[in-house]
């Protein structure tokens, strides 16, 4: 309760400042400077257009009839120094296939909006490895996942209010599916373990000013198209950017998850704060912290004849933190580093009570305009021994990876 009243309380802040902000910087001395430099940058960006037009006939436009295509590709190869025996990198996420290669994602997406009637919609499907381990459950097949597709509507008589209806990704975590959205090649325990992927739904988002928006939604629960109970899952998200510098995302979700159960709840706390110092503007900072709970968590055997059964229930908890710095050396080449905590204390989230650590350095060079090549080495480790050193059951694991990614 007294976390939520702290929310509550910045929430109100920030809002009580959103209006207060915006008239105390339109001094009339400041109007007057604003309106001088506008005249001045009309002027310029009038002497560009005209010098451009040339150029403009001959370039691709992004958008086909009002329709915008996107879409990329990632391939890829792990190497795994233990050379486990099943040919796996336990506990990743998208890259657990060991010491091969492979084609982990090919994506394409279609998105439409219209500015007169404030409709639009998008829909992105997913194909190969990354489609296996994102597919909600509902659907038949796991080599191809429709990741998105939703509906918006921005209300013209509301400013800043737009709805969205359908499937779509989460509100929660620091890190995305597509890889080339992320700073890491790899993605860490909380992507994978903490928090969910998709959500069948819909959600309401208010825009206050520059510096606050909040989000709420009702979905069916965690990755499926149909709920697998009567009961429904609410999410939120509070962003807060007070600093060109500085912005902060509150994320929550709470609902029972578990077949055919409608009190055992589950629920994550997710906090997801973006630095980039104003001294060193090619530093970047991305701190993530977790902190989930479910109620009842049933462990399934069997009985005489073969078939499951509930033969007893737990309640778990987890938790973890994640640090990224990321460095552009120039426009075509950045390093980034993560550091990982997580604690799955009863083994509600990867099956074993356990500790997790990992770290991973990666470094990147875009060989032509969207074209991206990576490497990256990571070290993880446990005070359990889920990993493999051949046959050997282990505590560590390290891999040198390599990704070749195309976004278009």
């Amino acid at each position: 309760m007294r976390k939520f009243l702290a929310v509550v309380s910045v929430a109100s802040v920030a809002l009580i400042y959103c209006p207060i902000h915006a008239q105390s910087a339109m001094t009339d001395e400041a109007v007057s400077q604003k309106v001088e430099w506008l005249e001045q940058r009309v002027k310029q960006l009038e002497a560009q257009v005209a010098e451009e037009k040339p150029a403009q006939a001959s370039a691709v436009a992004p958008i086909v009839g009002g329709i915008e295509i996107s879409g990329g590709i990632s391939t890829s190869s792990v190497w795994n120094f233990d050379a486990p025996d099943d040919s796996k990198n336990a506990l990743r996420v998208f890259d657990t296939a060991a010491n091969s290669a492979n084609v982990e994602l090919v994506e394409i997406g279609v998105a439409k909006h219209s500015q007169e009637t404030g409709l639009g919609g998008r829909v992105d499907l997913a194909f190969l490895e990354t489609a296996e381990v994102i597919t909600a459950a509902g659907t038949t097949r796991d080599d191809l996942d429709v990741r998105q597709a939703y509906i918006t509507y921005d209300f013209p008589w509301i400013e800043g209010v737009s709805l969205k209806a359908g499937k779509f990704v989460t509100l929660l975590g620091a890190e995305v599916i597509e890889p080339w959205d992320n700073w890491n090649f790899s993605r860490s325990y909380l992507f994978g373990f903490a928090i969910p992927f998709t959500h069948t739904g819909i959600t309401g988002s208010k825009t206050f000013c520059d510096m606050v928006s909040l989000t709420a939604g009702v979905v069916n629960g965690w990755d499926n198209i149909e709920d697998n109970n009567e009961g429904k899952t609410f999410l939120g998200n509070l962003t807060l950017g007070p600093w060109k510098w500085f912005t902060l995302g509150i994320n929550g979700i709470v609902g029972p998850e578990q077949e055919n159960e409608n009190s055992n709840m589950r629920w994550v706390i997710d906090a997801v704060l973006t630095v980039k110092p104003e001294p060193v503007p090619q530093l970047t900072f991305l701190l993530n912290y977790d902190y989930g709970s479910e109620d009842s968590i049933p462990v399934i055997g069997e009985d005489a004849l073969g078939n499951s059964i509930v033969v007893s229930r737990f309640d778990g908890a987890w938790q973890g933190f994640s640090g990224i710095a990321k460095y552009d050396i120039n426009e075509r080449m950045y390093a980034a580093l993560r550091g990982e905590w997580f604690s799955d204390e009863d083994g509600a989230r990867t099956g074993t009570t356990q500790d997790l650590w990992e770290v991973t350095a990666t470094g990147a060079y875009m060989i032509v305009e969207g074209l991206w090549g990576r490497l990256e080495y990571r070290h993880d480790e446990s005070d359990a021994t889920p990993f493999l050193d051949g046959s050997t059951a282990t505590d560590t694991m390290n891999t040198l990876s390599t990704e070749l990614l195309y976004r278009f």
